[in-house]
This record gives structure tokens, C-alpha cells and sequence, in this order.
């Protein structure tokens, strides 16, 4: 019997299991299919490449993991429609991929286009009476009625 350890929380080994063999099954799929397929080859490739460089993010306790297991997933969708490494690849891709961000270690995975801001800014100053915020547009404060 192989001996494999399904503790996912704090090991990571079978997802980072799975997202290697999702990758390299990619990865020697498009390697084979460079000759017939033309550009779909050569996507397959980067993309099983990608897979394997996040796949071996997974194992480094950052706090990119989350993104790492993002890329791994994200990628391992993208490659049903490229190069698919016998389906099973990208399946087992997806598994592990899937695996780390449901185990909810790390920052939660999220995509946005600005930088962290204080939500005080967004508020308005405070009123030195009630300690409430002023909305920007008011030049009261609504809960007590006095100008800052």
C-alpha cells in the first residue's frame, strides 16, 4: 500500500500532488502535440508550465499561496480548452487547485485593480461632538446637527 497523507490543512501534499501530475500531463501532452496541433501545442506547453511553476508555489508556506492554488485552478480550466492532458490532467489540476482554497489557510483569494484603502477615507471626517462619520457631500454631521 503507498503510503499518502491526507491531512490538507497543514501539509499540502496531495493537492501539490495532484497540481504536479495535472501539470505534467499537460505539459506531455503538449509536447506531444507540437508536431499536429500547431499553436495549441505551444499554449499547452506554457500553460503546463504555469501549472507546475504554481503547483510548486503550493508547497512554500507564503501568503501567496492562495493565489498560487488560483493560478493552479484557473490554468487547469483554461487547458479544457487547449491542451487538456487527457482530461485527466486538468481535472486533477482543478482538484488541487480547488483543494488549497477550500481549505480556507491564507488570505482569501481576491482580484482587485486598486490597493488596500482605509474605509475611514471613504467615510468623511469625523464630527468632534458624536464622534460619528460626516458624509462628504453634507457639510453637517446627520446625528447631531453641528458643523465640524
Amino acid at each position: 500500500m503507498f503510503p499518502v497523507p491526507l491531512r490538507v490543512r497543514n501539509d499540502f501534499q496531495l493537492p501539490f500532488f495532484f497540481s504536479v501530475t495535472g501539470g505534467a500531463l499537460i505539459l506531455l501532452q503538449g509536447l506531444l502535440s507540437v508536431g499536429w496541433s500547431g499553436h495549441f501545442g505551444e499554449l499547452g506547453i506554457l500553460v503546463g508550465l504555469a501549472v507546475l511553476a504554481g503547483a510548486a508555489a503550493l508547497r512554500r508556506p507564503t501568503r501567496y499561496r492562495t493565489i498560487s492554488a488560483g493560478l493552479v485552478l484557473g490554468l487547469s480550466l483554461l487547458s479544457f480548452f487547449v491542451v487538456s492532458g487527457f482530461y485527466l490532467g486538468a481535472v486533477l489540476g482543478v482538484i488541487g487547485g480547488g483543494m488549497v482554497l477550500a481549505s480556507g489557510d491564507g488570505p482569501p483569494f481576491t482580484i482587485s485593480g486598486r490597493g488596500r484603502r482605509s474605509p475611514s477615507l471613504d467615510l468623511g471626517p469625523l464630527c468632534p461632538k458624536c464622534s460619528h462619520h460626516i458624509p462628504t457631500w453634507s457639510p453637517r454631521c446627520p446625528y447631531c446637527e453641528s458643523s465640524p
